[in-house]
């Protein structure tokens, strides 16, 4: 979730104890001295700016008639669980992207719109949605922000075991690693991929659009969703590959289903539904999954100076045959964290609609349900 901020994206501070070398022979013969390594800082404000993700969108369209729609747009919005102490709190949080407030229709000559549509979001209207994916918190003093991500790769020094005079080795066998050296790389929470598919980092599992003619509320529709962990098991998964900067790919098409649309009409200011049309869905899956396969170099092993003859080829370094002849204690790590995953393709395909139709203290429903003899036949296919 990349904002547009009127803040310096930082990332918590952070403290990392170390020990302090000034060459790659002291480290090997281990002399140095303990140290603590500083930075970032407790300004903990990842605030998106609403001026700021405004830019670039459609804000008019001019018609040749002098009419002209004016669109308005706001931050999405969820709620940010929270604990202090023994109290814990639902806070409303605003996050990146934009979502629509007002379509307003002018005809070019009254100063006020001849029709408008906004929208109100959330359950209950409380304005919020849900976050699919929330960064780990971090708490300071009287603060709470997104705790940094962070990657590493170590850099493992060995002797290669030859000498310009000597044969070179042939496998890891004749080498011995002498030192380690650790690169972390930090990012602030913000560098995460928050969305699903690159789409909204907030889901509405409830949008109420409401109508404005002539300045007089005439009624509103209430769109409900149904819940993203509906049709799918991808809920509270991470963000990134723990312990890389390799994001999770996730698919989307389990999400957004239409539960049901009810249209209101606004009778002396109570609304009374007029028609409600409500959808039910089966998954279908195909037997054909898309599988990830990923990895991350870790150790990255480079020869101490004077210590080859002649090139070295690097898959000797990684083979899993041979082992170091010494020094293996330094290497705390595997070489890659790798792994792999599935990715489920399917559809969503209609399994009943329920149509009512309301007349003051009576209604009238139609119901249709759906049978299908080879669901597979309506599966994706490649295009």
């Amino acid at each position: 979730m990349r904002y547009n901020s009127d803040y310096t994206l930082d990332i918590p501070k952070q403290s990392i104890p170390y020990f302090y070398v000034s060459s790659i022979s002291s480290a090997c013969s281990g002399v140095g001295t303990n140290a603590t390594f500083s930075f970032g800082n407790d300004n903990l404000k990842e605030y998106p700016s609403e001026v700021k993700a405004q830019n670039g969108m459609l804000q008019r369209i001019i018609y040749p008639t002098g009419g002209y729609t004016d669109f308005a747009f706001e931050l999405n919005q969820y709620r940010l669980h929270q604990t202090f102490g023994s109290y814990q709190s639902l806070l409303p949080r605003y996050a990146g992207g934009l979502r629509i407030r007002t379509i307003s229709n002018f005809n070019g000559i009254d100063p006020l719109p001849v029709s408008q549509k906004y929208y109100v979001y959330g359950e209950n209207e409380d304005g919020t949605g849900l976050l699919r994916t929330n960064p780990s918190s971090t708490f300071r003093p009287n603060s709470t922000g997104f705790e940094a991500t962070s990657s590493a790769q170590h850099t493992l020094y060995f002797d290669g075991g030859s000498s310009p005079s000597a044969p070179p080795c042939l496998n890891k066998t004749c080498m011995s690693i002498k030192t380690s050296e650790r690169k972390v790389t930090y990012f602030p929470a913000s560098n995460q991929d928050l969305t699903y598919q690159n789409g909204s980092p907030i889901y509405y599992t409830q949008v109420t659009e409401y109508n404005r003619d002539h300045g007089a509320v005439s009624g509103k529709t209430v769109h409900k969703y149904m819940s993203p962990w509906a049709f799918t098991f991808y809920q509270n998964m991470p963000s990134l590959v723990t312990g890389t900067n390799i994001p999770y790919y996730y698919s989307d098409w389990p999400m957004g289903a239409l539960q049901s649309v009810t249209a209101f009409k606004n009778n002396n200011g109570l609304y009374q539904p007029v028609h409600q049309q409500s959808y039910t869905y089966t998954a279908v899956f195909n037997p054909q999954q898309v599988r990830v396969v990923y990895a991350y170099l870790q150790n990255i092993y480079s020869p101490l100076p004077g210590t080859l003859n002649g090139t070295l080829n690097p898959q000797i370094l990684y083979d899993i045959n041979f082992e170091f002849n010494s020094g293996t204690q330094l290497r705390t790590q595997s070489d890659y964290i790798a792994g792999q995953y599935q990715i489920k393709i399917g559809k969503l395909l209609p399994q009943t609609t329920v149509e009512t139709t309301f007349s003051g203290l009576e209604s009238l429903t139609k119901t249709n349900t759906y049978y299908y003899d080879n669901p597979d036949i309506c599966n994706l296919r490649a295009s």
